[in-house]
């Protein structure tokens, strides 16, 4: 670190805290000892988790997360040191689960709703600008958290962070347990199938799907009078894939003697599908109608 690092970061707070890996008297975590992939990926996961945070919590970068010592004497223990460039920081402990702060939050702190969630898919959340609560809607049921909590625990990022860290070091061993401790008290801790429960937030969680339908012009640039697929447009200045749904066009033009090509402007009903997950976001183009077709009187098929 240069000397200018170094002073820059003596003007910022700095919080630390602990996270603890054991398993078993006699395992290689009771010795003090983990996977060198397990444990690098646990450490990148960490600051990825708490980035992530900040990013949803503060919109901006208000901390930077350093590992500030090696593995100490009893299970396996990693110290980090986050240095708070802004108070905001405080929040993403707080929130995450991972400062003293956390036991005052209504409904519990993220690690604590996460371990609740499981593995179950997200259909929804509920809320309203007069209650700091979030209703997350489950395939089986409802639970209730505080909102900032509700819009770490539906982020895939976060989600998958929390399973790097947790589940994955831990997955395989006996009488595994996850602490983290700050200032000699304990925070949070997870024990034995406990550690099972942090799971990827599953796909489709979130899942919602619109649909606009616009008329509008557009130049046909692949054919495919076999099938509703294979054909693109020319679109908004871009090259599309766009499904042929309109069959009596299709069996018109089979039918007729007028010459139809490529490059051909038409007048189409258009189907925009966008379909959003937690995960992913998925537009599909779909001629519903062809209206008309733009060109010379004698070559019309529509």
């Amino acid at each position: 670190m240069s000397a200018d690092a170094k002073v820059e970061e003596q003007e910022h707070e700095v919080k630390t805290f602990e996270v603890h890996y054991d398993a078993k008297k006699g395992s290689s975590l009771s010795n003090h000892k983990m996977n060198a992939y397990d444990l690098g990926m646990a450490i990148v996961e960490f600051s990825k988790m708490l980035n992530r945070a900040d990013d949803i919590i503060n919109k901006g970068k208000t901390l930077e997360l350093d590992v500030t010592a090696p593995a100490k004497p009893g299970s396996l223990i990693v110290e980090f040191a986050m240095v708070i460039k802004e108070s905001g920081a405080l929040d993403v402990l707080k929130y995450l689960g991972l400062s003293a702060a956390s036991g005052t939050i209504t409904l519990g702190s993220a690690l604590g709703v996460a371990s609740k969630l499981k593995d179950k898919k997200i259909i929804g959340l509920k809320s309203s600008t007069s209650s700091n609560v979030t209703t997350i809607e489950l395939e089986d049921g409802t639970l209730e958290c505080d909102k900032t909590v509700a819009a770490l625990v539906s982020d895939p990022v976060i989600r998958q962070s929390m399973n790097e860290i947790i589940n994955q070091p831990l997955s395989n061993k006996e009488k595994p347990s996850f602490k983290i401790t700050s200032g000699g008290n304990n925070i949070y801790e997870v024990k034995d199938e406990e550690v099972l429960d942090f799971t990827p937030l599953p796909k489709k969680s979130l899942s919602h799907e619109n649909v606009e339908q616009i008329t509008t012009n557009i130049l046909i640039t692949q054919v495919n009078f076999d099938s509703s697929k294979g054909w693109k447009m020319l679109y908004d200045g871009k090259e599309i894939s766009v499904r042929m749904d309109d069959q009596s066009f299709m069996q018109r033009v089979k039918d007729s003697s007028k010459s139809f090509t490529k490059g051909d402007m038409f007048e189409v009903l258009l189907s925009i599908v966008t379909k959003n997950t937690a995960r992913t976001q998925k537009v599909e183009y779909i001629i519903s109608r062809v209206i008309r077709h733009r060109t010379s009187t004698e070559n019309k098929i529509i």
